[in-house]
């Protein structure tokens, strides 16, 4: 008989977490619902450890979780503490008595692998038809050692993986390990409302639309730097550049801060930044999204270290203009755009050089910037969820005995 996979048990960071990697679990779970499986999502109660870490991980506006519960009707079980073994073998457990058909763990950092290992071999032992698979965002990074070892530990236990770029894919293959994957890159991010004028948009912002430059008045140019800001996101960097551009260019930072402030602060107040840059910090809930694109013309990411980015997907959805360091961007539009000028290094006069360029007036980097916008609407047509669910349905057949394919 062909059973398909109809019940999906979902691990990993959902809401009322912020950031990326909640986003991207609520969204899968939001698809997979439309295709009529049956989601439950297993996340956490607490990341890290209060003595680590002491910004607030969660949303706590409940009109917003209202809000959310009320529109999506979202199964999501948070009992997970990634330091309490008690709460692995609860969920675990949990699991298993669902008896699920398959699931999907969200990895992206090494220390869950212990975490979701222990899961992942609990359901396993007890019931050895249920189909295990991960999407992972990255293997290693720092501590390259330490991270392969603690993913090989997580591996024994899964039956297959989506990797979201080619450079974790490159990261798996290092490892030799035998297990199948496939390459998925992260899709767009739709659920966010329309954009509105622009004009409407700085309006709300309390952002004014012109300046005076040798007393003539001059339309305000705004880049966005947008989402959680940590280290690794570059925003020093794109102050550092921010200082080498047209003055009519300005900058909205919107997010809240996972490192101090005052390190930006000093930034902004030595380079004479500081009628330049507008900073929003604070987490930016969904109905907010619009408005901060609404009222960019281009959405810079100068991150340092990273493998994809889901600000690039919301930028890609509202038809936004972006520069970025290489993410998993560059992997995908190679064959569609000879110029990369709007793909930058971690170099402060590059990242200036490509913002001045996609602004300028000049015919040759006007026709830059079109055909790299061009490139980017090409794009947005590929990044569907549609792929992501056909993926999983593959890795479900391929490890599933009653399955003919």
């Amino acid at each position: 008989m062909n059973k398909n996979w109809e019940r999906v048990a979902m691990v990993g960071l959902a809401f009322p977490f912020k950031g990326g990697m909640a986003a991207l679990k609520n969204k899968l779970a939001i698809e997979l619902q439309k295709t009529g499986k049956d989601v439950e999502i297993f996340g956490f109660k607490k990341l890290y450890p209060y003595f680590i870490f002491r910004k607030e991980e969660k949303i706590t506006d409940k009109a917003q979780i209202e809000d959310f519960y009320n529109k999506y009707q979202l199964k999501i079980h948070n009992f997970l503490k990634s330091w309490n073994p008690n709460t692995w073998r609860f969920t675990a457990k949990l699991i298993s008595s669902r008896k699920p058909d398959i699931v999907i763990y969200q990895y992206w950092v090494a220390f869950l692998a212990v975490v979701y290992g222990k899961i992942a071999k609990y359901i396993k032992k007890n019931n050895s038809n249920i189909v295990e698979i991960a999407i992972v965002n990255s293997i290693y990074g720092k501590h390259k050692k330490i991270q392969k070892i603690f993913f090989k530990y997580f591996s024994r236990y899964i039956d297959g993986f989506i990797f979201l770029s080619e450079k974790v894919a490159h990261e798996f293959n290092e490892l030799n390990i035998n297990k199948p994957y496939l390459i998925v890159h992260h899709p767009l991010y739709d659920q966010y409302g329309e954009l509105i004028p622009k004009e409407k948009a700085l309006n709300i912002l309390n952002l004014p639309q012109k300046i005076f430059i040798d007393n003539e008045p001059v339309n305000i140019k705004y880049i966005l730097f947008f989402g959680q800001i940590k280290e690794y996101k570059g925003l020093d960097l794109l102050l550092q550049a921010l200082a080498n551009t047209d003055p009519s260019i300005h900058l909205i930072v919107a997010g809240d801060f996972f490192q101090s402030e005052n390190v930006f602060k000093d930034i902004i107040d030595k380079l004479n930044l500081k009628d330049r840059v507008a900073i929003f910090d604070k987490y930016i809930p969904d109905s907010e999204v619009p408005v901060f694109f609404s009222a960019a013309d281009l959405v810079v990411m100068p991150y340092k270290v990273v493998k994809q980015s889901g600000i690039t997907r919301i930028a890609l959805r509202y038809n936004k203009p972006f520069i970025t360091t290489d993410t998993d961007i560059l992997d995908i539009i190679a064959d569609k755009v000879c110029d990369t000028d709007f793909i930058i290094t971690t170099d402060p006069m590059e990242i200036s050089k490509a913002i001045n360029t996609f602004f300028s007036d000049n015919p040759e980097d006007k026709i830059k910037a079109k055909k790299w916008v061009q490139a980017q609407n090409i794009l947005a047509n590929i990044l569907s969820w549609e792929k992501m669910i056909t993926a999983i349905d593959e890795l479900y057949k391929l490890n599933n005995k009653n399955v003919f394919l």
